[in-house]
C-alpha cells in the first residue's frame, strides 16, 4: 500500500474518533487533518467537523479553501472544535524518481505535481533517491514544496590515471628532457662543490730522508 494510502486511512480514523467524542457531547483534546472545504472569520469547516478559530490565533498564508489542515483543538459539547493550532498537512516522501518532466515527479509510486513555488535542490535524474516535502490539496494532488537530492544513482566519477601513459609533467621525467646545442651550452657541467674540490691542488708528499752511514773510527799510531 503506498504511503498516501496509509495517510489517508489513519485521517479517516481520528475524524471517526472526532465524530464520536462529539455524538456524546464530551470535550477532550483531539488531532485530526482533512480538506479545507470552507473559511470564514472565527469559523471553518475541515474534514466535514466545524472548527473555531479564536481571534489572534496565527495562521499560515497557504491555508486556503482546497488545501489539506492538520486540527489541533478540544471537541466542544455544542459539536464543534475549538481550535488552538492549523497548520497546512505536507506529506513527506522519500524514494527512487521514477518519472520526471517540467510539471510532474513520480517517487516511489507517489505522483508529485511542481508549481512555481516549489523549490528543487540541486539537478535530480532518473533514478536518483530523493526526498521531497509536498502540500495535500483537496482533491488528492500533491504540490512539491521542496525536494533533493539523497543519493545519485549514477554519481560523477573523476578519471583514473592510465599506468601506461607516463604524465608530461611528472618529475620523473625532467631529466628525460632531449639536450640541445644551446641547453649544453647554457647548463654548467660540474657542480659548484666540484669546482671547488679540483681546485684545491693535491699535497706533494715529502722526501723521506736516508739514514747516512756512520763514519769508521780510524786506528790509533802506536809509538
Amino acid at each position: 500500500m503506498r504511503r498516501l494510502d496509509l495517510q489517508r486511512a489513519y485521517d479517516q480514523e481520528r475524524v471517526s474518533e472526532v465524530q464520536a467524542l462529539i455524538a456524546h457531547a464530551r470535550s477532550a483534546e483531539v488531532d485530526f487533518a482533512g480538506a479545507l472545504t470552507q473559511r470564514s472569520d472565527g469559523e471553518w469547516v475541515v474534514a466535514g467537523l466545524r472548527v473555531v478559530v479564536p481571534p489572534g490565533m496565527p495562521v499560515a498564508e497557504d491555508l486556503v479553501v482546497g488545501t489539506y489542515a492538520e486540527v489541533h483543538g478540544v471537541s466542544m459539547p455544542d459539536g464543534s472544535v475549538l481550535a488552538e493550532s492549523i497548520r497546512s498537512h505536507d506529506l513527506r516522501v522519500e524514494g527512487r524518481l521514477e518519472f520526471l518532466s517540467a510539471e510532474r515527479w513520480v517517487v516511489h509510486g507517489e505522483v508529485l505535481s511542481l508549481g512555481p513555488q516549489s523549490e528543487v535542490r540541486g539537478a535530480p535524474s532518473l533514478g536518483d533517491t530523493v526526498r521531497v516535502s509536498a502540500l495535500r490539496l483537496a482533491n488528492g494532488t500533491l504540490l512539491i514544496r521542496t525536494a533533493e537530492i539523497v543519493r545519485q544513482a549514477n554519481p560523477p566519477r573523476t578519471a583514473s590515471p592510465d599506468p601506461d601513459r607516463e604524465d608530461p609533467s611528472s618529475p620523473e621525467d625532467e631529466g628525460d628532457a632531449t639536450e640541445t646545442p644551446e641547453t649544453r651550452e647554457n647548463t654548467p657541467t660540474d657542480k659548484p662543490n666540484d669546482r671547488e674540490e679540483t681546485r684545491q691542488p693535491s699535497e706533494t708528499p715529502r722526501p723521506t730522508r736516508t739514514a747516512e752511514p756512520e763514519e769508521t773510527a780510524k786506528p790509533e799510531k802506536t809509538p
